[in-house]
């Protein structure tokens, strides 16, 4: 086997290791919390969301504080990553800052909204064709 590069493991394989890691950690956590409830004889109750079926501006509002929310821990990843790993310039912490909010807010967000929008016409042309309405498509606004 081949010996690995310093820089490889260094700016590569630790930092999506260490990811991985938390995220494993996470969904073992919340599956030992579920298994306690259901030891405790609570069971899991439904969830349900205040305003929902939501009007396209609460869709629209919703989408945009989740990924400006989500853009705000991507920078604390990236200045973290910048800080611990080091090696890198200012262009890399500039680059990962435009290319995120281009990602973010310029192609996911509209995505989203065409993809609510494709889903309430199709639940439309579905209704009008005599069947059931698709569950939790945004009304009408």
């Amino acid at each position: 086997m081949a010996a690995v590069p310093g820089g490889l493991l260094r700016h590569d394989v630790i930092p999506v290791l260490s990811g991985y890691l938390v995220v494993m950690s996470m969904f073992v956590a919340h599956r030992r919390d579920r298994r306690r409830q259901a030891a405790r004889g609570r069971p899991d109750e439904p969830v349900t969301i205040r305003g929902w079926p939501p009007t396209w501006t609460g869709l629209t509002r919703y989408l945009l504080a989740t990924a400006l929310g989500g853009y705000v821990v991507f920078i604390a990843v990236i200045l973290l990553y910048y800080f611990a790993l080091g090696g890198e310039d200012l262009t890399f912490i500039r680059d990962a800052l435009t290319g995120g909010v281009w990602l973010g807010l310029g192609i996911a967000v509209p995505g989203l909204l065409f993809l609510g929008w494709v889903g309430e016409r199709f639940s439309e042309r579905r209704v009008r064709r005599g069947g059931r309405p698709l569950e939790n498509v945004p009304p009408d606004h």
